[in-house]
């Protein structure tokens, strides 16, 4: 694989096939059977590369189904983040469905499947266990076995022992000339084990007479397939679906698999869910959502409560639109869409623009009640307040201009948030002081002091015509 790859872009390859003997590794390792493994591969500095980790991901993946046609090859990006934002799963698209039934679950996740891989940007679809393995199944007559003084338990235990082996008590041993301790595993020969009639001879016990008795003298020995491994959620059996994206986001992508998960007979009364990032992904999304629509409300209710109109917070919220504008521009100019980092960088130039709206609709407010046009007070409030607002801009802009074009080592991450302030505060900034100006003149109130006070005024005038 590192010689495939172009020359200087791998750094290090780690291979791990097969379930591991050792205990400890069987925990952690991602491998439920002799046919999956693992490979990781370590990449060189982006400095040092001329390709990205995703077009390194693309080359490996093809040379892996060039070399080993029909293997299935699922390529991800390792590490704890990405462990993190997946909840664990091995992809980061991932549907779930549940039932009682395995035949049942591997005809759903396979109907899934197979329309995932009509989606266009979907690739490396597979299910995560095998159900149909070939295994070995002792079927053990109870009534045969108590004749010769065997219970279910020595016979499974002989089963195991002459195909995965025994761990001996004490499982560790401690070499007396060097203190070094080991795991101590005793199996038979795997070529003398290799047939059911082979494995048929193996001695379970000895009688009384010392003669063995044999595991096929009670056991009826087959070949048949099965499961690898039962999954469980909620002691629900469920079986999961995983698939990567290329090219493409993955929310466009959750979008256009429900939609043709719906559309085909084969998979309209499937009952699935989606889980890993996903499924957080869409929570998140949804909570961001309702607590930036509060936030907007909040902030309305207390800038009408200072300025005592509606009109006046209606007219500052027109900053928020004029920001999205350079948000939109921002990211499709760098090609990427919205994701969780995007969004709370919206949150964040939602409130650097509310706050900039204040100020010029404030000094606007002053000016008019000094009673001044509406024109005029919002051109002057405009002027004096430029200063100010382009300060708060370009300082924030600016120093995060560096990572949003991506140009220090690891701020990859950040990048979106980064693009979503530099392109929604240099639209806001500019384009809020020609939108928030006409929306003032359009809604505010002229001479409001004054309205107020000509009404009385009028009254008394009257009121003291007679007498004159």
């Amino acid at each position: 694989m590192k010689a495939d790859l172009p020359q200087g872009s791998v750094s290090m390859v780690i291979e791990n096939l097969g379930t591991p003997q050792n205990a400890r590794s069987a925990l952690v390792s991602p491998n439920v059977a002799p046919n999956t493994g693992y490979l990781r591969l370590q990449f060189s500095d982006p400095e040092t590369r001329k390709l990205s980790q995703d077009e390194l991901g693309a080359k490996a993946r093809e040379i892996l189904t060039r070399n080993f046609p029909g293997v299935e090859v699922l390529v991800y990006p390792g590490g704890l983040v990405a462990s993190v934002f997946s909840n664990g799963y091995p992809a980061p698209l991932a549907i779930e469905v549940r039932g009682n039934s395995l035949d049942q679950l591997r005809e759903s996740a396979t109907a899934i499947a197979d329309v995932a891989r009509t989606i266009p940007g979907v690739r490396d679809v597979r299910l995560s266990v095998q159900l149909r393995y070939p295994e070995i199944h002792v079927n053990t007559s109870r009534q045969k076995a108590g004749f010769v003084g065997v219970d279910a338990r020595s016979a499974a235990q002989t089963t195991l022992d002459g195909t995965l082996g025994n761990i001996n008590l004490p499982s560790v041993w401690i070499d007396p000339h060097n203190g070094q301790s080991y795991y101590v595993v005793t199996y038979y020969d795997r070529q003398r084990v290799a047939e059911t009639q082979q494995l048929g001879e193996l001695p379970v016990r000895v009688d009384a007479e010392g003669r063995p008795v044999l595991l096929g003298a009670y056991g009826d020995i087959v070949r048949e397939t099965g499961p690898i491994a039962v999954e469980r959620n909620h002691l629900e059996r469920a079986l999961h679906v995983f698939m990567q994206t290329e090219g493409r986001d993955i929310g466009s992508v959750a979008k256009d698999l429900d939609a043709a998960l719906a559309k085909t007979s084969t998979t309209r009364d499937v009952k699935y869910n989606w889980v890993g990032e996903a499924e957080l992904m869409r929570t998140t999304f949804s909570g961001l959502g309702l607590a930036l629509g509060l936030a907007v409300m909040v902030v309305f209710m207390i800038m009408a409560s200072q300025f005592k109109s509606l009109r006046l917070p209606f007219v500052i919220l027109f900053t928020i639109p004029v920001s999205l504008v350079g948000i939109v521009l921002a990211l499709m100019a760098a090609g990427q869409g919205f994701s969780i980092t995007a969004l709370m960088g919206i949150l964040m130039v939602i409130g650097i623009a509310v706050s900039n709206g204040i100020l010029l609709v404030d000094d606007a407010n002053t000016r008019l009640r000094e009673g001044k046009e509406k024109a005029v007070a919002i051109v002057e409030a405009a002027r004096s307040r430029f200063v100010p607002i382009m300060m708060t801009s370009l300082a924030t802009v600016i120093g995060l201009i560096p990572t949003a074009l991506g140009l220090e080592k690891g701020s990859e991450a950040n990048q979106p948030l980064a693009l979503s302030v530099v392109g929604g505060l240099t639209s806001s900034t500019f384009l809020s002081l020609f939108l928030v100006p006409v929306m003032f003149v359009l809604f505010a109130k002229a001479h409001p002091d004054e309205d107020e006070e000509s009404e009385p005024s009028r009254h008394h005038m009257d009121a003291l015509s007679p007498a004159e």
